[in-house]
């Protein structure tokens, strides 16, 4: 893979360790799946992973959110891939303005 346009970034993230829903690593999985049927298999063996542990939702202050937010404005990747839109933030709408 030579270039920004065929790396895909992956965002996951889990408020707290609970036990319950989906951790950070099956997050991921569940991505790297996504890409391999939808991109192929290099794809999703050279994602980028940008994992937020024990960060809330309510606010993008998350320091791999951050650098995700920052590679992406130097188009270092072609699309960031979350197992679901919640994982960005809570609030869609607000996290956009």
């Amino acid at each position: 893979m030579a270039n920004n346009q065929d790396v895909i970034a992956i965002y996951s993230r889990k408020s707290r360790f609970t036990g319950k829903g989906e951790s950070i690593g099956n997050q991921v999985d569940m991505c790297r799946a996504y890409i391999r049927t939808a991109f192929g298999e290099a794809y999703a063996d050279q994602a980028v992973v940008f994992e937020a542990e024990g960060f809330s939702g309510g606010n993008l202050n998350r320091p791999d959110f951050q650098r995700m937010t920052r590679a992406a404005r130097d188009h270092t990747f072609r699309a960031v891939v979350v197992s679901r839109l919640h994982c960005i933030s809570r609030s869609i709408s607000s996290s956009l303005t």
